[in-house]
């Protein structure tokens, strides 16, 4: 009997240590695209396009174990509230967790319109983040730039406070190139 006990206990204990793996980035990365997307239309006008491109991982999701710590905050551009006019358009923010049975959702009170997401009015992209910063490029507007023309290269870095809203803590203008 204890060679039984002790035989299921060490298997018990090996099935637990070969955590599961998650699904591949790119089922990941369409998922979250899928989620975002239909967020973004539901609550803009225009048809939004999210890409990979768009996408952060700010805690990924690598195995079945730490899937519901997993956390990705995504980039889309539109018109919450469909006010029109050529300011109206501007970059936001969702945030992307992972639930039951591997659906991703975006969570509403940690996304545009519900935070507050300081950032230029035309970022271009994300060039690297860890859990809880953003570091992005974008364009901001000088003194003689038409509304839809900025011209300024601007990287700039945002970090998200315990209210789950981003704010700006550097930012710097980039060398242009001619």
């Amino acid at each position: 009997m204890k060679k039984i006990v002790a035989a299921l206990g060490c298997a018990v204990f090996v099935s637990s240590s070969f955590a599961q793996s998650a699904p591949p980035v790119q089922e990941i990365t369409k998922q979250i695209i899928r989620s975002v997307t239909g967020y973004a239309n539901a609550i803009s006008c225009g048809d939004v396009k999210v890409g990979a491109k768009d996408i952060a991982a700010l805690v990924p999701y690598k195995t079945m174990d730490d899937r519901m710590d997993a956390k990705y905050a995504v980039l889309w551009g539109g018109d919450i509230g469909c006010a029109g006019g050529s300011g109206t358009y501007t970059t936001n923010i969702a945030i992307v967790t992972v639930g039951i049975g591997n659906s991703f959702v975006v969570n509403p009170l940690q996304s545009s319109p519900a935070i507050n997401f300081e950032s230029v009015r035309f970022v271009e992209r994300i060039v690297g983040n860890t859990r809880d910063t953003l570091i992005l490029e974008g364009l901001e507007h000088g003194p003689n730039d038409s509304n839809n023309f900025p011209s300024i290269k601007i990287r700039f870095t945002l970090r998200v406070d315990e209210k789950g809203n981003w704010k700006l803590v550097e930012k710097k203008v980039m060398p242009s190139k001619k």
